[in-house]
């Protein structure tokens, strides 16, 4: 079943484009679902409405709200990344 959940990217080092660093996106909505290595969905808001999002743990232990973060468009030749805070109840 899928879910909207509040995301809310963090600087940390910097995200990227892949080959420089970009402005960190402003806080948005996915709807995700849980899949075996993380979360996985579509954002619905902002700038970047429409791309497939993935989600993994951050850190090992306790899940602490921080995620790793994949934002990709619909061709799979932009890719974004960076981390995150969720939501502490939604990943294991």
């Amino acid at each position: 079943m899928s879910s909207p959940i509040s995301v809310v990217p963090i600087y940390g080092w910097g995200w990227t484009d892949g080959k420089v660093t970009i402005e960190t996106p402003s806080e948005f909505v996915a709807v995700v679902e849980q899949k075996a290595d993380g979360l996985s969905g579509v954002v619905q808001s902002g700038g970047l409405a429409g791309r497939k999002i993935e989600m993994s743990k951050r850190h090992a232990g306790p899940f602490d709200g921080m995620v790793n973060i994949t934002i990709r468009n619909d061709e799979l030749d932009e890719k974004l990344s960076g981390f995150a805070e969720i939501s502490r109840d939604l990943m294991e």
